[in-house]
């Protein structure tokens, strides 16, 4: 009886350390784990402004100039409130042609820019020198342009 119950804790600790293992190596393949949020946490957008459009808060929802349809500007603000970005290398050559994007944030500080290069999902924030990858969106959806789901 004795070396049964030693056999079954053997097994019980084992079987322990592999879901263990399992979730440590879970979590270091997992993108969400070197990822980072574009928005600093507890902070949300207050106004959205890239070259022809300018999106504010309105209440619990969003006004835009020129105006745009509701689901069409929910899901734009989504994406732009959930984007996540995994740092990079510098590319090279360097891209040309950025989008600069201004994000007005609840926090009533300076905004942040954002340099958007669309066709390769890079951004670099204004002032930084680390690059970065978007991972959660294409950078055409985030400028809002036909052909891509916003």
């Amino acid at each position: 009886m004795a070396k049964r119950r030693t056999w079954n804790n053997a097994l019980i600790i084992a079987l322990s350390l592999f879901g263990m293992l399992l979730l440590y190596v879970t979590s270091l393949v997992s993108p969400k784990s070197s990822s980072y949020p574009l928005l600093p946490e507890g902070s949300s957008i207050e106004a959205l402004v890239f070259q022809e459009l300018v999106v504010r808060r309105d209440g619990d929802g969003w006004r835009s100039a020129p105006a745009l349809e509701v689901k069409r500007l929910d899901g734009l603000m989504a994406l732009w409130s959930d984007a996540r970005l995994l740092p990079i290398n510098a590319p090279e050559p360097l891209p040309r042609g950025p989008v600069q994007v201004d994000l007005y944030l609840d926090n009533g500080e300076a905004p942040v820019t954002v340099l958007l290069y669309p066709e390769l999902g890079y951004l670099k924030l204004l002032g930084q020198e680390q690059w970065w990858k978007l991972l959660s969106a294409e950078g055409e959806a985030l400028l809002n342009r036909e052909g891509k789901d916003a």
